[in-house]
């Protein structure tokens, strides 16, 4: 059997550890899996039409995905099988202690991550002193980005999928706000405000107490988002663009 290893220190980060911790060297035949649409169709009797309504809630619903990865296990300090299995206990038990779905930063695109769980029996590949584990991590259809939007730092500014642009204002009076959600779903902002504020977006008003709040009705469509916000003080609006 012939193993493929990628050329440089590699793997994934996910509960409170990277996978190089535990000295395990990542294999080229990573899997990351795709969400399906999840669709809600009828056909009416005596016609030719399928009605589709998969986005009456504003947003196409996507089932779950999965990430599945495998690496080479050794103690590469006693080369035995017993080394090889106190390596696999440590590794196995770091993964399915976590009781939920959890951060999964992948070392590509490394700004964003998978929410994702181990929820499946890892599988192992036994040789003389070493093996293969295989892991697969049950995911939200979505990378999250790690980084707010409004972020223009330099080093961090992605060209092709950030943009510039302000989330936070000083409001006087009445403020025209334009705000562009470049995620693939609707974002539901945390709204920070100095002071009671009204926002007043396609037609329906919001009333935003002083503090922190998020609402499940005030969201961020993908694409251009123009209010008002009326009220004196200052707001930040904080969210994290989804894309699949």
């Amino acid at each position: 059997m012939t193993l493929n290893f990628n050329k440089k220190v590699y793997g994934v980060y996910f509960n409170g550890h990277h996978s190089t911790d535990f000295g395990l060297d990542a294999l080229d035949d990573k899997k990351v899996g795709f969400p399906s649409k999840r669709k809600f169709q009828v056909q009416p009797l005596f016609s030719n039409e399928v009605l589709d309504f998969s986005n009456v809630s504003g947003d196409q619903l996507f089932d779950e995905r999965t990430f599945e990865m495998s690496f080479y296990l050794i103690d590469n300090r006693l080369k035995t099988k017993e080394g090889m299995y106190r390596v696999w206990t440590k590794v196995v038990n770091w993964l399915m202690s976590a009781p939920t779905k959890q951060p999964l930063y992948d070392d590509v695109m490394h700004n964003y991550y998978y929410l994702g769980e181990v929820v499946d029996e890892p599988s192992l590949e036994e040789f003389i002193s070493s093996g293969i584990l295989t892991i697969a991590w049950q995911c939200y259809p979505f990378r999250i980005s790690a980084l707010a939007e409004g972020n223009d730092i330099w080093d961090t500014f992605d060209f092709e999928f950030d943009i510039a642009q302000h989330t936070k204002f000083e409001i006087k009076g009445a403020n025209e706000i334009v705000l562009y959600n470049l995620g693939t779903q609707s974002a539901r902002p945390e709204l920070k405000t100095s002071s009671n504020m009204t926002i007043i977006k396609d037609g329906r008003q919001f009333e935003i107490g002083l503090g922190i709040t998020k609402s499940h009705q005030f969201q961020l469509v993908p694409g251009i988002n123009k209010m008002t916000v009326k009220g004196n003080g200052t707001l930040e609006i904080l969210w994290y663009k989804e894309l699949i």
